[in-house]
């Protein structure tokens, strides 16, 4: 069962996007579901962003969410219960990563290393439903990249693209850097118990 639990950290003190910040979240459930998208989006610190185009999650549910994607023309599905779940608590990820392999023999299989950022948002086959790519021209036959013996050895960059994903959301999560932050609830309050603890008293409003 998902318990939602108010921000209890110090607000001012920033956490990188994957390896401290995937450490300091909570547990992930699975929020939407996207399908055949050929499209970019990420979430990042209280955005969702879609082709560039930002859409803010503060004060917003699960379900404005899904609402806004599908009028977008976008293939979403909201999971079960997760509609009335706070939009602010979805995870930062996006359905494109970077990934570099090390070539040490051809053909090379470029489903071999698959991205770690991406692998916990895949809902089928990570074969069926992310498209790698080199990001030089290299010669690919039936997802195996083909390299002459001289490159062996050498680093070759692949952009991993999910055309079906999920956006994951955690029951804690680390919002930094978005747009009148003050204005959620639970941020202000950590904010004020933070003060309160460090500053004392006469000082819980300092910053807000």
């Amino acid at each position: 069962m998902i318990k939602l639990r108010e921000y209890n950290i110090n607000p001012f003190k920033r956490s990188e996007r994957y390896t401290s910040y995937s450490d300091n979240i909570g547990e992930k459930y699975p929020a939407l579901l996207i399908e055949n998208f050929a499209g970019y989006i990420s979430v990042y610190d209280g955005e969702i962003i879609v082709d560039g185009e930002s859409f803010q999650l503060s004060n917003k549910k699960i379900g404005d969410v899904y609402k806004h994607l599908k009028e977008k023309g976008i293939s979403v599905k909201v999971y079960k219960g997760m509609e009335h779940i706070p939009a602010i608590m979805l995870i930062n990820s996006s359905n494109i990563d970077i990934v570099t392999s090390t070539i040490d023999r051809s053909p090379f299989d470029i489903y071999l290393n698959k991205s770690k950022n991406l692998i916990s948002m895949i809902p089928y086959s990570y074969k069926d439903d992310v498209k790698i790519e080199p990001i030089d021209n290299h010669t690919i036959i039936n997802g195996k990249i083909i390299t002459d013996s001289s490159r062996n050895g050498d680093d070759i960059s692949f952009r991993h693209h999910a055309k079906n994903f999920i956006l994951n959301m955690s029951d804690i999560n680390i919002i930094r850097d978005i747009d009148s932050i003050y204005s959620i609830p639970q941020v202000k309050q950590s904010v004020i118990d933070w003060n309160r603890m460090v500053k004392g008293e006469s000082n819980a409003n300092y910053t807000i």
